[in-house]
């Protein structure tokens, strides 16, 4: 056998492996709804949380799940891309289909958000390279009035214990992760 190949092949497993643990990180589990699934179409990005959009839970909720929209996935990636140095914006796919959670928290009237991102097809292979093992995701935070931030993270499951608001993680029907890779 080609070691070349040997070699070649083992590498392919490993990003199989690795994407798998982020797909299955991010997309199992019931009762969860991402923002941009077609459980969820995009109506719209609201300033404060829409009538439509609290009718999901009782008057008691805390917080609430809402809708993404295309300008919000815009802000999102643009967050994204300014919180990892050397990434261009056009380098950068995503949010990518079925991670993208959205919420406001109505006790400190701040939005919420995680999603997972890809390289895009012009990505140069030195960001691509950025993106394996699962460093493709982020929480993000927002004021009502002000600008996304992101932290971007090294791990492949999100969001952390006591990164997110508990009130935010029940809104989406999440747990947060362990933390560890």
């Amino acid at each position: 056998m080609d070691r070349g190949l040997a070699i070649g092949g083992v590498a392919a497993a490993i990003v199989a492996i690795a994407a798998g643990a982020v797909t299955g990180c991010s997309s199992s589990g019931t009762g969860r709804t991402p923002a941009n699934s077609s459980a969820n179409a995009p109506t719209g990005q609201p300033t404060a949380p829409s009538p439509t959009a609290s009718s999901a839970g009782s008057d008691g909720d805390v917080a609430v799940s809402l809708p993404a929209t295309p300008s919000l996935r815009t802000a999102l990636r643009g967050a994204y891309v300014a919180a990892r140095p050397g990434v261009r914006l056009g380098e950068v796919a995503g949010p990518r289909h079925g991670t993208l959670y959205y919420a406001f928290d109505r006790t400190t009237r701040t939005y919420w958000a995680i999603a997972w991102f890809d390289p895009s097809s012009h990505a140069r292979e030195q960001t691509a390279v950025k993106f394996q093992f699962g460093m493709g995701g982020a929480v993000f935070k927002r004021k009502a009035s002000g600008e996304w931030h992101a932290t971007v993270h090294v791990r492949a499951n999100l969001p952390c214990p006591d990164e997110v608001p508990a009130a935010v993680l029940l809104a989406w029907h999440l747990q947060a992760g362990g933390c560890t890779m």
